[in-house]
């Protein structure tokens, strides 16, 4: 039997990087405009993103919306404390 090697990409299409978010590809590309997430070019002129760079624009997307989640948690325990 042989044995398969399984190869992850580290270069992923705006259509990819979408999939992997849970987000439509036009918005990848706007972040990417942006400079919110890193991308390069290919010689066709075509949007490439490189996995770590996406994992790393994930994990920081998740911190942020942890922080965000913990100040309107903490706003309405404040507002439920004064009423």
């Amino acid at each position: 039997m042989a044995m398969r090697k399984t190869r992850q990409k580290t270069h992923l299409t705006p259509n990819e990087v979408a999939k992997l978010l849970m987000v439509n590809p036009v918005t990848v590309r706007q972040w990417a405009a942006r400079g919110l997430l890193r991308s390069m070019a290919t010689p066709g002129g075509h949007r490439r993103f490189l996995l770590s760079d996406v994992e790393e624009f994930a994990r920081s997307r998740l911190k942020l919306q942890s922080r965000y989640h913990h100040l309107l948690i903490d706003e309405f325990q404040d507002t439920n404390r004064r009423q």
